[in-house]
Formats: C-alpha cells, structure tokens, sequence
C-alpha cells in the first residue's frame, strides 16, 4: 500500500450519458490525482461517447449486440458476458499503453464477470441508494416489497455478515429503480436517506464493499407521503426520476471523485473476492466512509 507515484489512471464503462465520468472530467486537471485515460461503451448510440469524446479523450465504442450478432451468441447467456469482457480487455489494453489503475462504471448495464473484475479488482461502480440497509424481501401479488429494513452501517462488514446471512436477507434499493423503491417503501420503515454508494464491483450486482457514501440528497418527504396516500404513482415516478437526476451531481461525482482519490493516496486495500475493505490499516464499517451532508 503505497501512494502512486504519478496520477491514478482511470478508465470509464458507460451504457448511456456517462454522468460519473463527466463528473471526473469536469474542474481544473493540476488540482486531480487521477486522468481519465480512456472509456468504453456496450452502446453504439450512448449519448456519453460525444461528450467525453469533447474532453479529448480516447472513447472505444464496442455494442454489446453487434458483439452477440457477429458470433451468433445468445445475449443472454453468462458465457457470452464473459467472452464479450474478455474481447474487451484486450480492446481496452489497445487504447491504453499500460493497465488502468481502476476501472469506472457509470451507468453500465452490463453484468461484469469475475474474470474480468479478477484483472481489474479496482473496479467501482456507483449506485444512487445507501446500500448499508438489509432487509427481507417479500412479494405480494406477484410486487417485491420489504418485510423491514436493518441498518448495518456502523457494523464491521464479517459482523453483518455473521448476524444477517445472506440465505435470508439481501441489501435493498438495489436493481434498477432503487429510487424509486426508497419512495414506496422507506416512508413506512422511517427511512429517507437518500445517498449514493461507490462500492467495489462483484459478479453480483450491487453487492460489492463499500468505499465511499455521498452525503445525503433531501427529499420533500411531506410530498412523497400524499403522492402515495393518494396512489398518484405517475407522479411518484416522476418524482424519482427527478431526484435521481439531482443525484448525480450532488451524490454520484463527489463520492465517485472521493473514493478515487483514497485509491490515489494509497490507502485503500482491497481484494477481488473479500468482503472488507481497508484505509490505512483501519477496515471500514459496513456503510464505508460516509462524506458529510
């Protein structure tokens, strides 16, 4: 563990606008640790390619589709995943002229496989829930809700692990909505603490260690109580479509720009397959480290 002697190398995945590494590329570089040395896309059509590209830099675009079409594989199918990641490990090192210090995900909607992640352990994704909530989840007519929700933030990720096991509880707001599930669901549980979590990815999405959670986004909880006492869902959905906008630059860049950061000092040890992580020889608490509201 030692602090890098020249500035971390950052390559970007993005499915879409690539917020989080527009974010990193955004503000004056003397003052950055980190150089964002190049992205890829599984999209040909990712509206993010244009605008990173304005940055001048290197943007490989590799559909994902295309990928499936050209080698006739099911896009579905796990060995496909990891066929496409291994092409694109050798399509990122043609791009690079050495291996990224740590692989950026910003709104990629793929799976990443253990082979890949196993080259590239520094890999974080961000996500625009807390993820330090566990709970039991339930399906009523055929709808996921949450029997409770346990906050296990402040505890040691092996105790959570011991005390919650995962054949009976599972992280929530995860997925593809967790926006939206905090709205429904957090009121009759007490909980509105919208943050965002970079986390160290795993082949399980949103499952991997925290690093850094954002501060807290507040929310006008006096209006999402009537969106729902009045069942007005179209509106709720707009509603989280709205804050998860505003999160992305109160919330996902600067967790995402102090979780790199910590990589660039040196502090952070991490690896592929554990459960904790550890700055300066202390293990971080479930939730990692919290940025102040």
């Amino acid at each position: 563990m030692s602090a890098y002697t020249s500035r971390l190398r950052v390559f970007g995945l993005f499915s879409g606008g690539a917020s989080s590494i527009l974010g990193l590329l955004e503000g004056p570089q003397l003052q950055k640790k980190y150089d964002i040395v190049g992205a890829a896309t599984d999209k040909h059509d990712a509206s993010g390619i244009t605008k990173i590209g304005n940055y001048g830099v290197p943007v490989l675009t590799f559909d994902y589709q295309e990928f499936c079409q050209e080698h006739g594989h099911d896009p579905a199918a796990r060995d496909t995943r990891r066929a496409y990641h291994d092409q694109l490990m050798r399509e990122i090192e043609g791009i690079t002229t050495t291996k990224p210090d740590v692989i950026a995900l910003s709104g990629y909607f793929q799976i990443v496989p253990a082979n890949f992640l196993k080259e590239h352990p520094r890999t974080l994704n961000v996500h625009p829930a807390p993820l330090h909530y566990l709970t039991q989840r339930v399906y009523r007519d055929q709808r996921a809700s949450y029997q409770n929700l346990i906050p296990v933030g402040h505890m040691l990720p092996s105790e959570a692990e011991e005390a919650f096991p995962a054949e009976k509880f599972t992280r929530a707001f995860t997925g593809e909505a967790p926006v939206k599930d905090m709205l429904l669901f957090g009121p009759e549980h007490d909980v509105l603490e919208f943050r965002s979590t970079v986390h160290f990815a795993t082949p399980k999405p949103d499952e991997g260690p925290i690093l850094v959670e954002s501060g807290r986004v507040p929310v006008d909880e006096e209006r999402v109580g009537r969106l729902i006492r009045n069942r007005s869902w179209d509106k709720l959905d707009a509603l989280a479509k709205q804050h998860q906008e505003q999160m992305k630059g109160k919330a996902d860049v600067p967790a995402f720009q102090a979780a790199i950061e910590l990589i660039a000092d040196g502090v952070v040890m991490y690896e592929f397959g554990e459960c904790e992580v550890r700055v300066k020889d202390r293990m971080l608490p479930y939730h990692g480290i919290q940025l102040p509201d």
